[in-house]
């Protein structure tokens, strides 16, 4: 059971599953501080769960050669955790957590990718200032709720009222023109066009083989001007030999 201590009435959910989950007496949980939604539970026979405890839903069951007494995630380090036995202590690497979720230490604080027609894509890191006052629909998912660190997660606002700074949930992604080349970005847009009109397979097979000869026929004439240019520095050479006999 997850309990909100704010409304300790009645527990906010229960983590079951029809299939993989708990039918023994727990052993053991522990919060995973690196990501607020994980949830790892251990049980007297040995099963070991990873729950979203913000959702109560399964995500994946871990498989170890012995029932374990304690079990903790390293808070400092995404994907470790560490589990006790009777007869041994043990330090395991968890990144796979089933096919549904991607934990945050997997996931970049910020990126950037050149994309087609001279584009840069890139997101990162923001975070959003809001009163501490003030109750969103975010305030259901930890992961949103969670304060920035020490030296800037609260501040004071206008009429005294604290301000709380939270990582906004997903993060705004930009679009932008690399270089600056207003004839490049004209190119850009016309050669996107042309591929837009390309209605049938058949229209992109000739399309692609009519830009594949272009090339072909830019490197045959490439290749045909290098061999035509005569060679400057023999020539010079030549005529230096011719006037030193002269003298």
């Amino acid at each position: 059971e997850i309990w909100d201590l704010k409304q300790p009435r009645s527990p906010r959910m229960h983590l079951r599953h029809e299939q993989y989950g708990h039918t023994h007496n727990l052993a053991d949980l522990s919060w995973n501080a690196l990501d607020p939604n994980l949830l790892l539970t251990t049980d007297e026979s040995g099963v070991t769960n990873v729950w979203h405890a913000n959702q109560g839903q399964w995500l994946h069951q871990l498989q170890f050669d012995s029932p374990k007494e304690k079990v903790a995630w390293n808070q400092t380090r995404g994907g470790y955790l560490a589990t006790m036995s009777s007869t041994r202590l043990a330090c395991y690497n968890v990144s796979y957590l089933g096919g549904e979720y991607c934990p945050t230490w997997l996931g970049a604080s910020c990126g950037a990718r050149l994309a087609f027609g001279g584009k840069l894509v890139s997101f990162g890191t923001e975070f959003v200032t809001s009163s501490a006052n003030s109750h969103s629909a975010s305030t259901n998912n930890l992961s949103e709720a969670a304060t920035t660190p020490s030296g800037g997660g609260v501040g004071s606002g206008a009429g005294g009222k604290s301000l709380k700074r939270k990582v906004k949930i997903p993060p705004s992604i930009r679009v932008d023109f690399v270089p600056k080349s207003t004839a490049m970005i004209e190119r850009a847009q016309q050669f996107k066009k042309t591929l837009q009109s390309l209605s049938t397979p058949e229209d992109v097979r000739t399309f692609a083989q009519n830009k594949l000869t272009a090339l072909r026929n830019l490197l045959v004439t490439v290749k045909e001007r290098k061999q035509l240019k005569p060679p400057k520095m023999e020539k010079k050479k030549v005529e230096l030999g011719e006037k030193k006999k002269k003298k």
